[in-house]
């Protein structure tokens, strides 16, 4: 037997193996087991300490079998996998089988054993093993090694208390290194003699390095920053190495990966070799960066505390356990008329004199003893015996042992705001009169939810104020609508916004009224201030004034065109006349063909004449190939003249509604043409994105921008009202946002079949 399938976690005496090899197993199967163990030798079985038995190949019969084998199941004459495994690792069908044929051989039905993968380890050259076996209530390797052609010893190592150590040893290694990450302490190992180091992932971390940076000790120089880099090579060389302290340094770095400014506190200790030279230091890193933003903010907290103490307006005064004035500032001593020095060593009663004194002395000392904080309003006399509104504000502070050491209290006179309040008061007064009376619904909104309305808001939709307070805004427009208003009101946080919009709302009573809604959007109260105008006669004589606009513009078209015909066709066409005449003249000085030449020329002319009145009328690319296609058209043309910088996506690649295809692209040309006529812009944005229910389009520029809600109340911005009217009349809604300097942001959104 070679010694390579002797399993190395076992350790066979060389005469036991040789012995083993001599074993002959008897051909007759119904042999007596106890003859069959009195051949193996006994002594190599019992002296392992773990479960171990010899298997025969054939048919897994256990021939002999250590006392801790038996101890756990093993039969001697019996399978292994029957008896010392008791079946639990055969499946429920081979366990049918091993019961129905109890002399049967595994292999002749198949049967697999999954404790020690038998049928799979003992074919292989050398045997294999199956570690990690959960039996017992332990965790095992099981192990195969070949002593004959027909005799296996298979045996079982009890790994369960490695396993545990292994599983101590890595909750170790995870804790340690999450305490690490928890705390940000990296720690490092510096080869000194050749300036290489190793790190951990925290510290790596820090400095902002990955695993491809090289670590030595000119990288740890180039880590720190330029300010301190010569003074840390310094105090390396000189105090660390050449005085062999050890290293304690807080610096800053400035990080690889990202070049952020750090601070770092690094400590190490130095390992020396028998000559008591410096062979290796390790350590750790801290990130302090907190910490000494923290030092610098409470450093810079006292000198501005100090400052603040001088120049406050506010008093400012503190007061001992006794109830006497320990200092003040000049803000305090001022109003008094005296000085800090003879404020000190006073009582209230002292300072203020009056029927409230007493009462004030024995609340500050009742602060004292409760160590509590009060603040409340009352009144003083002030050193021209003026009587002065002021909130008094006390609370305790308290010495290094935790108490209480005296009262440091302030006071803000509100005189003035009292004044204040009481004008404001009166003005709110007014703006509910106002509210309650003007003819417009006014309301708040906040979160979606109305917070307020106007009594206008309930003759509009013909209910009590407390049944519209509450509800979300959505509710008030008709069911088919609040999607479209739900992404409409969906403004920017971030931002103050202006925008109009005229929609259709449900009264109490499921009648219909048409308002038109202006929304101010006030982002650093998260809050919608509106007002809404019941438009319903107006929607009807609008819808009629539409049509007449149409008309007008049809006329005014018609008009056009008529100059464009008289003006530019006409003539070529007289002239194509004339020469056609001038071709049948008996006397010329032309020839009859250059004559039909020149006439050919100018009918050519008159044709493009004619297609580019066409193209006016409707642009054949916006009829051939579709919206996009017309507008890039459009945007290339532009482009051509570097007039201005248009930026132009669209995902539209459908066909839709002719009418609505022609009203975006006039859209289009139309916000295009204001805006190189008036917004003195340097680039527009023009993007149309197709969602499958609808066509958005968003067209922004850089412009001078303008104020819309002053330019739509003072009834200036027509060609505003004609955008609105063009988009409303296929269906569709407009949002305008601008303010002077801001450019235009224009969010078109039309329902599409």
């Amino acid at each position: 037997m070679k010694n390579s399938f002797i399993h190395p976690k076992i350790d066979i005496p060389r005469q036991d193996i040789n012995e083993l090899q001599k074993v002959k197993v008897a051909e007759n199967e119904s042999q007596q087991p106890q003859n069959v163990q009195t051949d193996f030798n006994e002594t190599l079985l019992s002296s392992l300490p773990y479960p171990a038995m010899y298997v025969r190949q054939k048919d897994r019969i256990i021939l002999a079998a250590n006392e801790f084998a038996i101890n756990f199941g093993a039969k001697i004459g019996g399978h292994c996998w029957r008896e010392f495994g008791k079946t639990d690792f055969i499946s429920k069908a081979d366990t049918e089988i091993a019961t129905k044929f109890p002399n049967l051989v595994p292999n002749e039905f198949n049967i697999k054993c999954s404790f020690c993968l038998g049928d799979e380890c003992i074919l292989d050259s050398p045997c294999q093993n199956n570690p990690e076996v959960n039996a017992f209530g332990r965790i095992w390797d099981t192990y195969w090694i070949k002593v004959s052609d027909e005799v296996f010893l298979h045996y079982l190592i009890d790994i369960t208390e490695r396993k545990k150590l292994e599983e101590s040893l890595r909750e170790s290694e995870e804790f340690l290194k999450q305490t690490q990450q928890i705390s940000m302490l990296g720690s490092y190992n510096l080869d000194i003699s050749s300036g290489n180091w190793v790190s951990s992932e925290v510290m790596d971390n820090i400095f902002g390095i990955d695993s491809n940076f090289k670590k030595t000790f000119e990288s740890w120089l180039s880590i720190i920053h330029p300010e301190m880099r010569e003074m840390m090579s310094n105090y390396f060389n000189t105090e660390v190495i050449g005085n062999k302290k050890g290293f304690n340094k807080e610096y800053k770095i400035k990080r690889k990966n990202d070049g952020e400014e750090r601070w770092v506190h690094g400590l190490g200790d130095l390992k020396f070799n028998e000559n008591n030279e410096p062979i290796k230091m390790i350590g750790t890193i801290r990130d302090i960066t907190e910490r000494k933003q923290e030092q610098s903010r409470i450093i810079r907290n006292l000198q501005f505390t100090e400052v603040l103490l001088k120049s406050i307006p506010i008093p400012v005064f503190f007061i001992d356990t006794n109830g006497l004035y320990t200092g003040c500032n000049e803000a305090f001593s001022n109003q008094l008329g005296i000085s800090n020095e003879d404020v000190k060593g006073k009582s209230v009663m002292d300072l203020w004199p009056g029927k409230q004194s007493k009462m004030y002395f024995l609340s500050d000392l009742d602060i004292i003893v409760n160590k509590e904080f009060k603040s409340y309003e009352t009144t003083i006399i002030d050193k021209n015996n003026q009587e002065r509104n002021v909130i008094l504000i006390k609370n305790v502070y308290f010495d290094e042992l935790g108490q209480a050491a005296g009262i440091v209290g302030t006071y803000v006179d509100i005189t003035e705001q009292k004044k204040r309040e009481n004008a404001l008061r009166k003005s709110e007064n007014k703006y509910k009169l106002l509210s309650e009376n003007i003819t417009d619904g006014i309301f708040t909104c906040k979160n979606g939810y109305i917070e307020y309305v106007n009594r206008s808001m309930s003759i509009i939709f013909s209910c009590d104020e407390a049944r519209l307070e509450g509800k979300k805004l959505t509710q008030l427009i008709i069911p088919e609508r609040r999607n479209d208003f739900e992404a409409f009101i969906s403004f920017d946080p971030s931002s103050d916004q202006v925008t109009n919009i005229e929609i259709e709302c449900l009264k109490d009573d499921n009648s219909i009224v048409f308002v038109e809604m202006f929304l101010n959007y006030v982002a650093s109260e998260k809050t919608i201030y509106g007002v809404m105008h019941d438009i319903t006669k107006k929607k009807i004589l609008q819808e009629k004034n539409i049509i007449k606009a149409i008309i007008q513009t049809e006329e005014k078209e018609r008009a056009y065109f008529s100059k464009e015909l008289h003006d530019g066709l006409g003539p070529l066409l007289s002239t194509i006349k004339l020469y056609l005449q001038w071709s049948v003249r008996p006397k010329t000085n032309k020839s009859r063909k250059e004559i039909i030449l020149k006439a050919e020329e100018i009918l050519e002319e008159a044709l493009t004449t004619v297609k580019e009145i066409s193209n006016k009328l409707s642009p054949l690319l916006l009829q051939n190939y579709g919206l996009t296609s017309a507008v890039q058209s459009f945007v290339n043309k532009l482009g051509d003249t570097n007039a201005i910088k248009i930026e132009f996506y669209s995902n539209i690649t459908r066909r839709i509604e002719m009418e609505i295809e022609v009203a975006l692209y006039r859209a289009i040309i139309e916000c295009v043409n204001n805006t190189i006529k008036y917004a003195k812009a340097k680039q527009i944005h023009i993007q149309m994105i197709d969602t499958g229910n609808h066509i958005q389009l968003q067209y922004r520029d850089d412009g001078k921008g303008f104020d819309i809600v002053k330019i739509l109340s003072e009834k200036k911005g027509l060609g505003l009202y004609n955008l609105q009217n063009r988009i409303q009349t296929i269906g569709g809604e407009i949002k305008m946002f601008s303010k002077p300097h801001e450019g235009v942001n224009f969010r078109i959104n039309v329902p599409v079949k």
